[in-house]
């Protein structure tokens, strides 16, 4: 027999059984319309914060499956369940945040797959989020641009440069305002930019794209001239941010360029990559594996010279499209996460506390909202970087030894150059001769000055600062009969530096940066260079050609 103990467990367990299935018979009969703006499943203002539409927002009612043969509830059956008080719904997000919906023409083109690609570092984009908040408030954005001759616009005209293509999608997408300079300088390098870059972008500038991946070769010289650059634009009072512009080339001895040691540079100043190698080189691989069409894929991306000859170094101007595309869809990224973040922030309050209807809602459907986009603290003493170094900039180079306090000193830098007007590359009239600007007539652009005499001398009066350096930026090739110069400070000759304009390295015609001294207090000195009798060209050739020279 059993006991009564047993029997009165029994029941109660029989009597939970049969209201759990009454419970959920009521579920079944409680039928909520995703149309309706009180669903209380899927918060739309919680998702309205990210950006995020109810997926089913459009889907006509339906009383199929589940739902038959069950009427739908009353009006009194669903104010039984919706949410303790309505939620005012925020204003639509920007178009461009519907990333890769049916008007993202960027995505429509390449696919979300090749624009993933060519995101080659993303990093959390602190600089450029501020910048694109100042740029949504209707003030004008200073676009700055500094690379080589692709970026100068070689083989393309002004409409169809990515400079252009970009500074248009900044304004007609994203409503920005704008002002593009192009600061592009043909055959020159990290090491010429690091000193000289504000003779080609303004001093006010916000946002800074370089493109030096294929100009740079890959040598820690000037992947330090490019940490000195990335620097150097950091420390403007502007505070401006910096995307990293990586193009491709196929004409070089290797495919791996200076971009290759740009990439970990960038990384650790937190800027930006968007790299069109990334996206394009594999399928240029694939198309011309086995010889299938091999000339039709190099011919549509790559300038076709008069003669027929494929400059696969120079991209056309489907090309400045793509670099203008791919920089556009992840600007409008970068563009959206700050819309979203400043949302959360609005919904989060000064104060950090939930406000409004955040302020309201169960903690389960509130705290994935604005948290995960602002405001992380870690915890007390696990010393996890909070969101405050978003814009912290290194206080040493990538390339020193880490000291617990060593802090670099700003290298106020001087620059004469002959591809600027600010401050051209004029010598002392009274103690230089045999020197003269110069441009070859089929590239009337790329200036130099210019010396073939032996005994040619030019002397430049410039300043130096925390460094004590003097420097000269010259042409090398092994094609054009260059010759050599001896350069020395101060007219202590005997202390001077011989440059070699000619080398052994096949189809690179490319300036390089060479220091004369670095031992000078800080202040006015002269730098002389006087062209020699003797050179390294196999022809004998005298030619020598400068671009600029500078102290720091």
């Amino acid at each position: 027999m059993r006991s009564p103990r047993f029997i009165l467990l029994g029941t109660v367990l029989a009597a939970l059984l049969f209201l759990a299935f009454i419970r959920r018979e009521q579920a079944y009969n409680v039928i909520v319309d995703y149309t309706d703006p009180n669903d209380w499943r899927i918060p739309d203002a919680v998702n309205n914060v990210l950006g995020y539409e109810n997926l089913e927002s459009n889907s006509s009612k339906s009383t199929e499956d589940f739902t038959k043969p069950y009427s739908p509830p009353s009006q009194e059956e669903v104010k039984v369940i919706e949410t303790p008080k309505s939620k005012p719904k925020q204003d639509a997000l920007p178009g461009y945040c519907d990333y890769c919906g049916p008007d993202d023409k960027i995505c429509q083109k390449y696919g979300p797959f090749n624009l993933a690609r060519s995101r080659a570092y993303e990093g959390p984009n602190a600089r450029l989020k501020r910048v694109l908040a100042k740029g949504r408030s209707g003030k004008k954005l200073k676009i700055g641009m500094l690379g080589g001759s692709v970026t100068k616009g070689h083989s393309v005209n002004r409409d169809q440069n990515w400079t252009t293509r970009y500074g248009k999608f900044l304004t007609d997408v994203l409503g920005i305002d704008v002002e593009v300079v192009n600061g592009g300088v043909g055959a020159t390098v990290s090491e010429y930019m690091e000193t000289c870059f504000l003779e080609h972008i303004p001093e006010d500038v916000d946002i800074v794209v370089i493109e030096l991946a294929i100009n740079d070769q890959r040598l820690e010289r000037l992947a330090k001239g490019y940490d000195n650059l990335i620097r150097g634009i950091f420390e403007l009072k502007s505070k401006p941010a910096i995307i990293n512009l990586q193009i491709m080339a196929l004409s070089f001895a290797t495919i791996t360029m200076g971009g290759d040691l740009h990439s970990a540079v960038a990384q650790y100043y937190d800027t930006p990559i968007v790299s069109v190698r990334n996206m394009l080189l594999p399928y240029v691989l694939s198309m011309t594996q086995d010889g299938r069409a091999s000339d039709d894929v190099v011919k549509h991306w790559f300038h076709v010279q008069g003669d027929g000859v494929v400059d696969t170094r120079h991209m056309n101007w489907r090309g400045h499209e793509l670099m203008a595309d791919l920089l556009g869809s992840f600007t409008a990224r970068v563009a959206c996460e700050g819309v979203r973040e400043e949302r959360a922030r609005k919904a989060l309050g000064e104060d950090g506390k939930k406000s409004g209807w955040l302020g309201e809602m169960d903690a389960g459907e509130r705290d994935w909202v604005a948290e995960g986009l602002v405001g992380f603290a870690p915890e007390k003493g696990s010393f996890i970087p909070d969101s405050e170094t978003g814009e912290y900039v290194p206080r040493i180079s990538m390339f020193d030894k880490y000291e617990p306090h060593t802090s670099l000193l700003a290298p106020n830098p001087s620059c004469m150059t002959m591809s600027t007007t600010r401050h051209p590359l004029v010598p002392d009239p009274k103690l230089s001769h045999g020197w003269e600007k110069w441009s070859h007539p089929q590239n009337p652009g790329k200036l130099f000055l210019r010396a073939t005499a032996p005994g040619a001398k030019a002397v430049f009066r410039l300043r130096t600062a925390a460094v004590g350096r003097l420097r000269v930026t010259y042409l090398r090739s092994m094609d054009y009969g260059l010759g050599s110069v001896w350069c020395w400070p101060d007219g202590q000759r005997d202390k001077g530096t011989r440059l070699d304009g000619y080398w052994e390295v096949k189809n690179i015609h490319v300036s390089q940066t060479a220091t004369i001294t670095e031992d000078l207090a800080p202040g006015e000195h002269t730098l002389s260079c006087e062209l020699l009798k003797e050179t390294k060209d196999p022809g004998k050739g005298t030619d020598f050609r400068l671009l600029a020279v500078d102290g720091a």
